[in-house]
């Protein structure tokens, strides 16, 4: 309450996510540090040590009188501790009648339960490889530290704290999405409370339940083979199959890839099951081979509600809820004034990141310094005697948080660059870490992944509230930069004047919520502009690299662009005020989202 009292019930549905992380670094820097065994006696050390501590905080801030003026009402606590129930009970159902249900088999499940056990079993930290190789586990560990710390407490075996571990983290992920929603909400002045709830409920829906086209594509061709077509071949197919044609015939051939050999023909057929997989492989690369042939291949392109589904516990999942701790964070850092701890900690979750899933870090610390910028602007600009000792303690926080794991991980990224550069001191790390992406994705893959989210953020985008001066020049620069990207094998170049026109927003806006929702749509459109540039190296190498690098990032933007989107939707539809252009993006939107939700309604039908 003390760092976040200008946010609704002073933060009040993050205390478990914050309560959770404070436990899991304590016992884990004091286990990496060796001055105790990670165990249970620690673990319910810290806790007393935290519950006695915040009692101690609350009672002497009651005493000086500086408790925030928002009371914590009954009934709102109750509400929040509903909406977490109802995500734990929603989680444990994902788990129990999922892609495999409770069963640990398949995808990465038995890795994960590894590491668990390895967790569990090993007190110090880095734990041993489960693998007996006899070296220190070198991955993205922490979430699992924070499931073994809860399993040792309640003396629940590995098995079963895998699958509570998953609830838990889906139920934590629902009460961060719908906290963020309501205070985004109260943060908007032109609101007035309006509709809250039904903000709170669209974030839910395009975050977590909605899927991409795939399965939307699949029904209305008759076949998942629509996925794998590019632009020319998926207009055919789709006339085809509105004309009534029993088969669909290409002009040109499918090369073969990775989903099997080349056709040029599909034949529609009736789904004997609902394929809840193939969504995931949405984004294709032809691929150039050495013996000068063609092979399409597929890029990873997981989403929440599939990753739920699926139920495997793995880093990009047990990192969700810390990420949408950033993003309150952040907004608590646009709203201003806020003090050097509250900087400090938002560093520190961000430092966290990189022991979770790493490449979530540097996206979630620039979201971070761009809030704290924008809230210490000034009508004379940006008060830089306070912005920079903010900034400071955002990277100190950073790096005191990442700095146990950093010392004992070896990043798998980091391939030597077959190159006269690679001695260069920083060109050379550099292309050690990266590689340049000889693919792009194509535009109607990226629209049938991101094209619901993208539609109400350009909306938002060309506003006048937003844009100022600049509201028209979006049409125009849009088109342009689509013909430019097409003509320069860069497809996605239009995100680069959206990411401009957006962050010009943040910078304009008149309240934190539409600073923190410009300033993050335009980071999410910069991280999904990463993979069309470069590639992570590693063990994998080249195009398989890209694949992985797609997957990190792909993931990234949607959990921001669906929390982006459902603000702007809402923003333009519900507070206004509204014109006719509206019906532009509104309507194709509508459309886009019945497509999505082709997925969740499908699962009911899926088989393992």
């Amino acid at each position: 309450m003390l760092l976040l009292r200008r946010l609704p019930l002073g933060g009040y549905p993050l205390a478990k996510i914050i309560g959770l992380l404070l436990i899991t670094l304590g016992s884990w820097v004091i286990a990496v540090a060796g001055l105790a065994p990670f165990g249970a006696p620690l673990v319910v050390t810290l806790w007393l040590g935290l519950l006695l501590g915040g009692w101690g905080a609350w009672a002497r801030a009651r005493r000086e009188g500086r408790v925030p003026p928002l009371h914590l009402a009954w009934r709102a606590v109750a509400a929040w501790e509903l909406i977490f129930v109802a995500g734990l009970f929603a989680g444990a159902l994902l788990r129990w009648h999922g892609a495999v249900g409770p069963a640990l088999t398949g995808t990465e499940k038995p890795m994960e339960i590894a590491i668990l056990n390895a967790v569990l079993r090993y007190p110090r930290f880095p734990p041993l490889d489960p693998w007996f190789a006899g070296f220190g586990i070198n991955y993205y560990y922490l979430g699992y530290v924070s499931v073994g710390a809860l399993a040792l407490v309640t003396g629940t075996e590995a098995a079963l704290a895998f699958n509570l571990g998953f609830a838990l983290v889906v139920a934590l992920t629902v009460t961060g999405v719908a906290y963020l929603a309501i205070a985004l909400a109260a943060l908007t002045p032109a609101a007035h409370g309006r509709g809250a709830s039904g903000l709170a409920l669209l974030a839910l829906v395009l975050t977590l339940m909605a899927g991409n086209q795939s399965a939307a594509l699949h029904l209305l061709t008759g076949s998942h083979l629509a996925r794998a077509l590019d632009a020319d071949q998926l207009v055919e197919a789709l006339a085809q199959r509105l004309g009534g044609a029993e088969t669909l015939r290409l002009s040109r051939p499918v090369p073969p890839g990775w989903d099997g050999p080349g056709f040029n023909a599909i034949q529609p057929a009736p789904p004997e099951a609902f394929d809840w997989f193939r969504p995931s492989r949405a984004v294709y690369d032809d691929v150039r081979l050495p013996d000068g042939s063609t092979e399409r291949r597929y890029a990873i392109t997981e989403f929440p509600a599939f990753s739920l589904y699926l139920g495997d516990l793995h880093p990009h999942v047990l990192a969700m809820p810390v990420n949408l701790l950033a993003l309150a964070l952040a907004l608590g850092l646009a709203a201003g004034g806020a003090p050097m701890a509250l900087a400090a900690c938002a560093g520190a979750v961000v430092g966290t990141l990189y022991s979770l899933n790493a490449w979530d870090a540097p996206t979630y610390a620039a979201i971070c310094a761009g809030a704290l910028l924008t809230g210490w602007r000034s009508d004379g600009g940006l008060d830089w005697r306070r912005a920079w000792p903010g900034l400071a303690a955002l990277a100190g926080g950073a790096g005191l948080a990442a700095l146990p794991f950093a010392l004992t991980f070896s990043p798998p990224a980091g391939a030597a660059p077959d190159t006269w550069l690679a001695g260069a001191p920083v060109v050379g790390r550099l292309g050690s870490i990266f590689g340049l992406a000889q693919n792009r994705t194509p535009l109607h893959s990226f629209l049938g992944m991101f094209g619901l989210f993208l539609l109400p953020i350009l909306g938002l985008a060309i506003r006048p509230a937003v844009a100022g001066p600049w509201a028209r020049a979006l049409p125009v620069l849009l088109p342009l930069s689509l013909v430019a990207g097409a003509l320069a094998g860069f497809p996605l170049l239009f995100l680069v004047p959206l990411a401009a026109l957006l962050a010009r927003g943040a910078w304009r806006a008149r309240s934190p919520a539409e600073a923190l929702v410009c300033w993050a749509g335009a980071v999410g459109a910069a991280a999904l502009l990463v993979p069309e540039a470069v590639y992570i190296r590693d063990h994998l190498e080249g195009e398989m690299s890209r694949m992985n690098t797609i997957f990190k990032f792909f993931y990234q933007g949607w959990l921001i662009w669906g929390l982006v989107a459902a603000y702007a939707a809402w923003r333009i539809l519900l507070v206004g005020p509204r014109d006719r252009r509206d019906l532009l993006w509104a309507l194709p939107a509508a459309g886009l989202l019945i497509g999505a939700l082709v997925y969740p309604v499908g699962l009911r039908w899926a088989e393992p």
